[in-house]
């Protein structure tokens, strides 16, 4: 509904924010380096982030929990995505 949003960063986290106050509710922390890239999943339970760990993961949005780890990429993973099959 467009009241959160959702930054990156080169501090290895993402951060949820409140738009309109500002107010930071929750940072997703446990990347080892910078987060290039985050999104929503469809529904907004979840946040996919891409780090340049070499990792992508699944984060709880209500509560920031990690869900799961992708790991195995060679170098930074630059992009990940929520795709319905």
């Amino acid at each position: 509904d467009g009241d959160l949003v959702l930054t990156v960063s080169e501090d290895a986290s993402a951060t949820l924010w409140r738009c309109g106050t500002g107010e930071r509710l929750r940072a997703l922390d446990g990347h080892e380096d910078s987060v290039g890239w985050a999104e929503f999943s469809p529904d907004g339970l979840r946040i996919i982030t891409a780090s340049w760990d070499g990792t992508a993961r699944i984060w709880c949005s209500s509560s920031g929990a990690c869900l799961e780890r992708f790991e195995g990429h060679a170098g930074p993973v630059n992009y990940a995505a929520f795709v319905s099959t």
